[in-house]
């Protein structure tokens, strides 16, 4: 079947058929190889630039304990933003009864054991160091028109893990109707995660093969819904808001931080204190509750407190 795709070719059209993936390991090499085939957007708008972390991204189901599950493949974008993809071809039968609860659990346990701190070190794995890991970071704030610096980079994806932050996306060769229904309620519904479908139809003609990426699960509900999401304000907003304790340990940390030599870094939603040779060594989230520390017990070790 033409399916309404063409090719030109020596001044004639030529008809190209849809035609299946062979096997799902095609399919899951096509999205690592050319992430630009995905959806998604950031706060501001912008198309994503797309940053993948590792294929196979391993995920524990409790704190310090082995990997229960394997995510297809996790990715960061150029605002830090976690996206886990699940492929999955049309033609499995878990594409709708399985896959769902499957990328919940991924979501649900990746904002809770993974760190930036782990996501780095799993990039860095992946290209053969750390230095080329900074490299690849930096290459995607500078194809996003972005400044950031690498340790701000990393900064926002931990923000963004800890904020329940994330992008979900189910990507196959066909979206059957009752997933994509599933996918529009869950982003009509989710505030701080952005839940899409993205079918990827292969056509060919000859040795030539085109790939047509469809987005669902974008409607006008879901936008509305992502738009009154409440922004996180400046970090002063959400110190002045939180409770006495957050503010006053907020206070003396800052007094030890001059004390100290501490390298301080501020994002609206936490402030990270970082030893002078670098090392991460606590952060502060007044905001959540009645707020909470979060400490790096190697760092705060050498400190002698």
């Amino acid at each position: 079947m033409a399916d309404g795709v063409f090719l030109e070719r020596d001044g004639d059209l030529v008809a190209m058929s849809a035609t299946v993936y062979d096997a799902e390991s095609q399919l899951q090499e096509l999205v690592a190889r050319y992430p630009g085939l995905l959806a998604g957007q950031t706060d501001d708008g912008s198309p994503c630039q797309w940053l993948l972390v590792m294929r196979e991204q391993g995920l524990a189901a409790t704190e310090g304990g082995a990997n229960q599950w394997s995510v297809d493949h996790l990715f960061v974008d150029q605002a830090g933003v976690p996206t886990i993809v699940e492929v999955k071809r049309a033609s499995d039968t878990r594409i709708r009864r399985e896959v769902v609860g499957q990328v919940l659990d991924y979501a649900a346990n990746g904002v809770r054991y993974w760190s930036a701190e782990r996501l780095r070190a799993d990039l860095a794995a992946r290209l053969g160091g750390m230095e080329a890991a900074d490299e690849a970071v930096v290459d995607l704030q500078h194809r996003a028109g972005r400044q950031a610096s690498v340790d701000d980079f990393w900064t926002s994806v931990e923000d963004n893990l800890r904020a329940g932050r994330l992008r979900l996306l189910f990507v196959a060769d066909a979206i059957p109707e009752t997933l994509r229904r599933i996918i529009e309620f869950l982003n009509e519904q989710m505030t701080q995660c952005e839940v899409l479908g993205v079918e990827v139809r292969q056509y060919q003609a000859g040795e030539h093969r085109v790939f047509s990426p469809t987005v669902y699960g974008r409607t006008t509900q879901s936008l509305r819904t992502k738009r009154q999401a409440v922004a996180p304000g400046t970090f002063e907003e959400v110190l002045a808001s939180a409770a006495p304790d957050a503010r006053e340990a907020e206070g003396r940390l800052e007094l030890l931080a001059s004390q100290q030599g501490w390298i301080v870094r501020t994002t609206p939603a936490a402030r990270h204190y970082h030893l002078p040779d670098g090392r991460l060594l606590m952060r502060l989230y007044p905001g959540d509750g009645d707020g909470h520390f979060e400490f790096f017990l190697s760092a705060l070790h050498d400190t002698g407190h």
